[in-house]
């Protein structure tokens, strides 16, 4: 029997929220709408967990680059003919 490795990444809501009744709704309420895409450039959305403190966390594939505003920012990969981020 061979095993198989999967890596995933978890998204929390953060520490300076508070983690008030209406941060967490509205948390789950991302993670619901997550659930529902479907196309090829979006990370689909594994599933939802609770923590140790019953804090909700998605849970999405491993991206080996972090996020994608976290790699735009990151200028090292990037030439100068291609794009660059700007806040809007």
């Amino acid at each position: 029997m061979s095993l198989v490795h999967h890596f995933f990444g978890t998204r929390c809501i953060s520490d300076n929220s508070g983690s008030c009744a209406m941060e967490v709704r509205r948390f789950v309420d991302e993670a619901v709408r997550m659930k529902e895409f479907d196309h090829p450039n979006v990370l689909s959305l594994i599933g939802v967990a609770l923590d140790f403190d019953n804090l909700p966390l998605v849970v999405l594939p491993f991206m080996r680059h972090g996020d994608l505003l976290s790699y735009i920012r990151n200028e090292a990969h990037v030439s100068s003919s291609q794009f660059s981020a700007r806040p809007i």
